[in-house]
């Protein structure tokens, strides 16, 4: 089985038609595996969000890593 994540559409929807993906982009163009499925690709998916309120009381925001 391999392992895409959400980050990886845009850049895979940038690679198809060859214009690059930008600098600031996350995630991995998995152009690759659509050519070649069974190659050695990601083990693992992470996910990170923001806790409701997105501001405390403490003024700060903080992020959850699931």
């Amino acid at each position: 089985m391999n392992i895409t994540e959400l980050a990886d559409l845009f850049p895979t929807l940038c690679d198809l038609p060859d214009i690059g993906k930008p600098d600031y982009m996350q995630g991995v163009s998995f152009v690759p595996l659509i050519h070649i499925p069974k190659q050695n690709w990601k083990i693992a998916a992470f996910c990170q969000f923001d806790r409701r309120p997105k501001v405390y009381a403490d003024g700060k925001s903080y992020i959850a890593n699931l």
